[in-house]
């Protein structure tokens, strides 16, 4: 079994969620302003960032190897005056698509594997403006814990 890094897959859970697409439909997107890496997209977007790996302590000693996977899930509205809420809103649904998850295996048309342990958002955090565009923005650090090799 090959295994594939995780980020495509947080980017897919957040595009498959139905309450975050009802979210993105009322304010006039779709799931395509769902993205990874350092794409921008038209507002509202929400872009998924790697924040890196390490292997996770409490697994060494185990058969199946883990790691933890960080990733920042960035949020942001378009500038009006209702924009911070929202990219509140933005956050409080792309949070609870991956927050609290269990185990989950997605295998990809390349036919590598993806598996994920558990996920669990570590924080919402305030409203910040964009300093290239103005629009607000709400970032969720998200935590996961992926298989860090074949078994």
């Amino acid at each position: 079994m090959v295994l594939a890094d995780p980020h495509g897959t947080v980017v897919v859970e957040l595009r498959d969620d139905p309450g975050l697409a009802a979210v993105l439909s009322a304010l006039g997107a779709d799931s395509s302003h769902i993205t990874g890496g350092e794409a921008r997209r038209p507002t509202p977007n929400i872009v998924v960032r790697s924040l890196g790996s390490n292997p996770w302590p409490i697994a060494a000693s185990r058969l199946t190897p883990l790691r933890e996977e960080q990733y920042a899930v960035h949020c942001t509205a378009t500038k009006s005056p209702s924009g911070d809420i929202e990219a509140k809103r933005l956050a409080a649904y792309a949070a609870a698509a991956l927050h609290g998850r269990g185990w989950r295996t997605r295998v990809l048309g390349s036919g590598e594997h993806v598996s994920i342990a558990l996920s669990m958002e570590a924080s919402t955090g305030p409203v910040h403006i964009e300093p290239d565009s103005s629009d607000p923005t709400v970032t969720v650090l998200v935590t996961l814990k992926a298989v860090a090799q074949a078994t």
